[in-house]
Order: structure tokens, then C-alpha cells, then sequence
């Protein structure tokens, strides 16, 4: 007997050549979360059709398992007249953040990040910042590479590698061991100098700013490659040539209220 594959982009590719009824069936016997990491593997063309025939709180749970960045590019491409319903069917907390990440063009360095990550205080020490990471690990075991210390109503005033936490001794302040010199590029600047940016400064973390300095996202070698992968038959440039290089971050923030996880 033939196995199913198991790994999201294999049913994905499973799913290409399937009707959209069946895909559809698919996904539902998946169950939401499943269903999120297959949907995101799915070519862009697709989902709209694999979609198109479900209910909005279907879909809105599919989505609710998913980084608000991915989130915020499936429902993009799902019809005007159903994307505030599937909005009001997400959970209240997911309403905000993928809202504002659907504001920005999908050709802007906004329109590549993601909003979730990690802050600390300066006043911190180390053994507390890594019992923080400790805490909230599971959530986030993907985006502790960097974390992001924060004062007042979210400024940023600098960065710090989980790999200098883990060599610091406990009993030090984050404000001893941060980083204030990051590079940085607005969120309504094009993808194509992001990415010349990192080509010629071989650059593994780069800061968003916004009209207000503020902080804004991170973005993973994960996400890269799934962008780069969907689109695959543009033209060649600096950056469909860059995006199929893993080690790249870009990070950020909202000015009026983030979806971190930091201090109090």
C-alpha cells in the first residue's frame, strides 16, 4: 500500500493535483494547524481556488495557526468581498497585527516581515533573559536567534544574540552586553535594495525603521525561501538571486503596539 506523505510540502504537492474539492477535504481531515503548514507551502495560485469553497471560520482557523506574516499574504489573495469576514472570524488578538502587515506593498520590505519576537530590558540580566526565552521557548523557538531590547513604549535601544546570552555570565546586565550599532532600512523600501544590501555587507540582521523610528519585524531564512520558492519564474534579479540564500534576518516593530512577548 502506497504511504502518504507526511512533510507539509509533499501533501502540498499532493494537493496541487487534486481538484479543488478534494484539496479542500484535504485540509479539513488535516485539521487546522496541518492544514496551516500545508496551506503555506501551497503555490500561490492555488490557494485561493483550494480555499474558495470553504466557510470563513474555516479558513480564519486555518489562518490562526499561521505567522501573521503568512497569515496577512493568504488572505491577500483571497476575494475583497470575504477577506473582512474571515478578519472578524480570527481570533482578536491576530485582527490587528495582520491588518497592519496587509497594508504594506508585497514589493516593500514591509511587505516581507513578520511581527512576532522577543524583547528584553536593559536593567535585565542575563540569567533572566534566558529564563525568559526558557518561558516562552516553545512559541518561539524560531525567533530567539536575536532579541530585542526595548525601554519606555517600545524603543528600541539595541539588539542582543542568543548566542551572547548563552556565553555571558548570569549575573550581567543586557546593558552590558547589547549591540546599539544595527543597520537599518525603512518599511517602504524595495525588496530589491533589502536584498543588494545584504548581497554587499553579507548582513545577518537588519533593523526596520518606520516615518517614527520605530522598531518594527523580524524575518526568517524559513520565510525567504518560501517567498523565493512562489515565485520562482519571475525574471532574475539581485533579489529572486538573494532570497534563495538562508542566512538572513531582517526584524522590526509597531509604533502603537507590537505583538512581542517582553518585560513589563
Amino acid at each position: 500500500m502506497e504511504q502518504k506523505p507526511h512533510h507539509p510540502a509533499d501533501i502540498a504537492d499532493e494537493l496541487e493535483r487534486l481538484t479543488a474539492r478534494e484539496a479542500q477535504q484535504e485540509l479539513r481531515d488535516l485539521g487546522p494547524e496541518d492544514a496551516a503548514a500545508v496551506l503555506a507551502e501551497l503555490e500561490e495560485e492555488s490557494r485561493p481556488a483550494v480555499l474558495e469553497g470553504m466557510s470563513n471560520s474555516e479558513v480564519a482557523a486555518i489562518l490562526s495557526e499561521m505567522p501573521h506574516e503568512d497569515a496577512a499574504d493568504v488572505l491577500a489573495e483571497i476575494p475583497l468581498s470575504q477577506q473582512a469576514a474571515v478578519l472578524e472570524n480570527l481570533p482578536a488578538e491576530d485582527q490587528g497585527p495582520i491588518s497592519r502587515l496587509m497594508t504594506y506593498p508585497p514589493d516593500t520590505a514591509g511587505g516581507i516581515m513578520t511581527d512576532q519576537y522577543l524583547t528584553l530590558r536593559s536593567e535585565q540580566t542575563v540569567e533572566c533573559a534566558i529564563q525568559h526565552i526558557r518561558n516562552l521557548g516553545e512559541e518561539y523557538r524560531d525567533q530567539v536567534l536575536y532579541l530585542y531590547v526595548t525601554e519606555g513604549a517600545g524603543k528600541l535601544v539595541g539588539i542582543v544574540s542568543l548566542h551572547d546570552l548563552v556565553f555571558k555570565r548570569p549575573e550581567r546586565k543586557i546593558a552590558d552586553v547589547m549591540r546599539t550599532d544595527v543597520a537599518h532600512v525603512f518599511v517602504d523600501d524595495d525588496q530589491e535594495h533589502v536584498a543588494q544590501l545584504f548581497e554587499r555587507y553579507h548582513y545577518m540582521l537588519c533593523l526596520f525603521w518606520n516615518a517614527t523610528i520605530a522598531l518594527w519585524a523580524w524575518f526568517s531564512p524559513a520565510t525567504w525561501w518560501t517567498c523565493s520558492r512562489r515565485k520562482r519564474l519571475k525574471t532574475c534579479s539581485a533579489w529572486s538571486v538573494f532570497r534563495k540564500r538562508s542566512a538572513c534576518l531582517l526584524h522590526g516593530a509597531f509604533p502603537f503596539g507590537d505583538a512581542s512577548h517582553g518585560f513589563a
